[in-house]
């Protein structure tokens, strides 16, 4: 049976803006000192309701050569969107003209951005001398008319995005109580040279960059639980190894090198254990390890094969495929290796769980009708129901650290790339373009900054 006949082997194998002027012009807006809103949390987290966001102009404090309001607003309109927590105005025309009006007088008019159904409003000001961008940001209560945040961050021009990215990362945290993904990655396998290689990107797709330089077959990138290390498969002398890199720095090390498969590297939550599967003494099973590749313990015995180890989020499980039941299927165990159990039931091929890190969903991909597709079902087993009903086929699932988004690979418009989605089916997005294709998608988990 050939790799590329078999996809599972293959796996084996392998809301409140308006200091619209902000500091043009010394304090163009006078407005009272910054204020923790605690009502915010209460809007964000009762009742499934959305917080109402309003996103002015940003006004230019020097002779700028380009208007940068355009691309901070559609990056934070991006970020905010995508937290799941936000609903923006959309009135461009009013935006327009309400932004005009605060900047000419110097103040911001709340009651214009009330009509509109604003609880919020961001907004703020920029500078870009000799390769010196300041941006400050403001985040205000329409309502009360009062300063919730303001923010400043200094870079080089080419770090908009980042800065950006960082105070949207701040609102969703001042106004939900929740982090946001905004500052988050996601690593992929790429065939963009023509070999397989590990790239990088923002999560929002921007950013792209190639981490190795293997000339060879990458596969099943995996982040450690701190954020520092990506695993993954590479072969290299014709033997599928479990290689570990410093995403930051380039460096790379074996880490597990024996004779047949290595591969699907998963680090448990506190960072002290890994999950992978070796057929070092046969089949493919399920093993831990330690990060520095001793104490290693094999916890599946089975003739036939297991792979594609994911661990809950509290680390007392650990979810993974089995043919045992004579189809590739979903199983849970204890972390030890014990009581294990058969969680899906429909469908004659589920594979690649993956836990939410809230740990009470499972997404995984179904074969219906001949083509994957991404489905997620309770950590029990219980229902089951797919997430997309898209063409080609739709592999890979990935959580994003807070949970509300999924990345996955998916061949709907022909070469695979990455994709993200709502976990309600909903807000589906491209991300990735690579010619070659982009495939097995792995979403950081918080980073250093976010």
């Amino acid at each position: 049976m050939s790799i590329k006949g078999n996809r599972w082997i293959r796996g084996v194998l392998i809301g409140w803006v308006g200091a619209l002027a902000l500091g043009v012009v010394g304090s163009l807006l006078r407005s009272p000192r910054p204020e923790a809103v605690e009502v915010y949390l209460d809007i964000a987290k009762g009742g499934g309701g959305k917080i109402t966001l309003a996103l002015s102009d940003f006004v230019s404090r020097g002779p700028a050569k380009e208007n940068l309001s355009p691309e901070i607003r559609s990056i934070l309109s991006q970020d905010l969107k995508a937290s799941g927590f936000f609903d923006l105005v959309e009135n461009e025309a009013f935006v327009r003209e309400a932004s005009a009006q605060d900047q000419k007088e110097g103040k911001v008019h709340f009651e214009e951005w009330t009509r509109l159904g604003a609880n919020a409003l961001i907004g703020g000001g920029y500078l870009n001398s000799r390769g010196d961008l300041k941006v400050d940001f403001q985040l205000y209560d329409v309502a009360q008319g009062k300063v919730i945040t303001q923010k400043s961050y200094r870079s080089e021009p080419g770090d908009l995005r980042q800065q950006v990215h960082r105070f949207s990362d701040e609102v969703v945290a001042i106004l939900t109580g929740e982090r946001g993904i905004a500052q988050t990655k996601i690593t992929f396998v790429g065939k963009g040279t023509g070999s397989k290689e590990l790239y990088i990107t923002d999560y929002d797709g921007y950013n792209v960059k190639r981490l190795t330089h293997n000339r060879s077959i990458v596969l099943s990138p995996a982040w450690s639980s701190d954020g520092q290390r990506i695993g993954f498969t590479l072969y290299k002398g014709r033997n599928p190894s479990l290689y570990v890199m410093d995403w930051l720095t380039g460096n790379q090390w074996p880490l597990s090198v024996y004779q047949g498969l290595n591969s699907s590297v998963a680090w448990a939550p506190d960072g002290r254990k890994l999950a992978l599967v070796l057929s070092r003494d046969g089949g493919p099973e399920i093993y831990t390890m330690s990060p520095d590749g001793t104490n290693l313990r094999r916890l599946t015995h089975y003739d036939g094969v297991d792979s594609s180890p994911t661990w809950s989020p509290n680390g007392r499980q650990i979810a993974f495929t089995s043919d045992r039941s004579g189809s590739p299927q979903i199983y849970v165990m204890d972390a030890e290796g014990s009581n294990a159990r058969r969680l899906t039931f429909e469908g004659n091929y589920n594979d690649l769980a993956t836990w939410s890190p809230k740990g009470d969903k499972i997404a995984y991909c179904t074969r219906v009708g001949g083509r994957f597709q991404i489905a997620v079902m309770n950590a029990d087993g219980s229902q089951a129901r797919r997430l997309t009903a898209l063409p080609g086929d739709n592999e890979s699932p990935t959580w994003a650290p807070n949970g509300r988004r999924i990345a996955f690979s998916s061949t709907q418009k022909g070469t695979s790339q990455v994709y993200s989605i709502n976990p309600d089916g909903t807000g589906l997005q491209q991300l990735t373009f690579l010619g070659g294709g982009c495939f097995e998608p792995a979403w950081s988990p918080w980073l250093g900054g976010g």
